[in-house]
């Protein structure tokens, strides 16, 4: 599990914002096909070299659909595959 860096996690917010509509992590898991604890260890600590992009609002960790597609599509791929 490599660490994000500052600038990483900014691009990852700056997306989210592109995007818009920010929801729970709990209202995007049936998209998801992972309950919201698995979308939150994708989020902290990524999957295959790839992190959901999220942020925590009011106590509880968003993102939005956009940013589930995007992961799905990004983790699904094979390692050596460009992303």
């Amino acid at each position: 599990m490599a660490k994000r860096s500052r600038i990483e996690i900014g691009r990852a917010i700056l997306r989210l914002a592109a995007d818009g509509e920010l929801r729970p992590l709990a209202d995007l898991s049936g998209a998801a096909g992972a309950p919201p604890v698995v979308m939150l260890r994708w989020v902290i600590e990524g999957r295959r070299g790839v992190h959901l992009d999220g942020v925590k609002r009011r106590g509880e960790w968003w993102t939005t659909p956009a940013a589930v597609a995007r992961f799905l599509k990004a983790s699904a791929a094979p390692a050596d595959a460009p992303a």
